[in-house]
């Protein structure tokens, strides 16, 4: 992993920051599984600055950025739910994948959610690329939802990887 990556807590001010990466990473990544129409109204739905501080304040979202030497390069918001940190959100600029910054804001939510005994997150159940990825790391699917976002119905995989190495959980 690069060492010059940087991983900051956002504040409602950097929300901007967020905005304006899910702008250039969405259309790329979610080509060829949502219809240009369906990726605008999320973003202005899902990605609007009410929307953004309204998961911070109201729902207990994090956020992080992370930022390279030269720019941001990606994103992760998270929250704990019972025993399990939910990964809300983890996007990371095309050109910037596979270097490991992913992983990185991944395992700075775990660290930060001390006592989380394991990692849930949703998938399209079109996005192979993610799932890929996730499974790699250790998440199993272990349910198929319905989901709304923005004004569309989707279907979800739930994945999750339990943490064995957390201070609560030593299993």
């Amino acid at each position: 992993m690069n060492t010059r990556l940087k991983i900051n807590i956002a504040s409602k001010l950097d929300l901007k920051t967020v905005i304006d990466l899910a702008n250039k990473i969405w259309p790329i990544s979610y080509k060829g599984i949502l219809s240009e129409i369906q990726i605008q109204n999320m973003m202005d739905k899902i990605y609007s600055l009410e929307n953004l501080t309204y998961e911070i304040e109201k729902l207990g979202h994090v956020f992080w950025i992370a930022n390279d030497e030269i720019e941001p390069v990606g994103y992760i918001s998270a929250y704990v739910d019972g025993d399990n940190l939910w990964i809300k959100k983890l996007y990371i600029l095309p050109e910037k994948q596979g270097k490991g910054y992913g992983s990185h804001l991944t395992n700075t939510a775990v660290n930060y959610f001390k006592d989380a005994k394991a990692i849930c997150l949703f998938v399209n159940i079109n996005n192979k690329g993610a799932q890929t990825f996730y499974k790699a790391k250790g998440f199993e699917v272990i349910d198929t939802v319905p989901v709304k976002m923005g004004d569309h119905d989707f279907t979800d995989f739930i994945m999750r990887k339990l943490l064995y190495g957390n201070k609560t959980n030593n299993s």
